[in-house]
Order: C-alpha cells, then sequence, then structure tokens
C-alpha cells in the first residue's frame, strides 16, 4: 500500500488538496521559503509512505539533473570523472 494520492484526488477531493499543499509546502521548505512544513511533519508522512512527488523520476528530473545523476553512475562504475 502507498499514498500516491494525487492532487486532483475525484474520491475524495478535501483529501487530494491537503496533500497538494504538504507537497507544495514541502518544495517551498527545500527551496528555503516561509512554509509550514517542518521535519515534524516530514517524519510522519515518510513513517506512512507519503510520496513526495507522483510523477516517475524521468518526469520530474530536469536535463541538468538528469546528467547529473549519469555522473555519478558513471564515476560508481570508473571509479573516476573523467568522462571521455
Amino acid at each position: 500500500e502507498n499514498c500516491r494520492v494525487p492532487g486532483r484526488y475525484s474520491r475524495n477531493p478535501k483529501l487530494g488538496y491537503w496533500v497538494k499543499l504538504q507537497r507544495e509546502d514541502y518544495k517551498h521548505m527545500k527551496e528555503n521559503k516561509p512554509s509550514p512544513m517542518n521535519d515534524y511533519r516530514i517524519t510522519l508522512l515518510e513513517q506512512i509512505g507519503f510520496e513526495w512527488s507522483i510523477l516517475p523520476i524521468a518526469e520530474k528530473m530536469n536535463a541538468w539533473e538528469m546528467k547529473y545523476s549519469d555522473l555519478i553512475d558513471f564515476k560508481e562504475r570508473f571509479g573516476h570523472c573523467d568522462v571521455p
């Protein structure tokens, strides 16, 4: 079982809206913007399997992050970052 509730959840719109707010608050906190999100709330949500994003990893990562991930994989494989 998971907590992959979409922001627009037709079975329970109020829950969907609340979940959307949690994700937005978390994003704002990570960006050092004002947010009611805190470590306690994060811990509680993560203990029940809350997913901060329900998008597939490839969709939520931008091009730079994807290439950075590729570089990490390269370094783990070859032990250096001297990419040919």
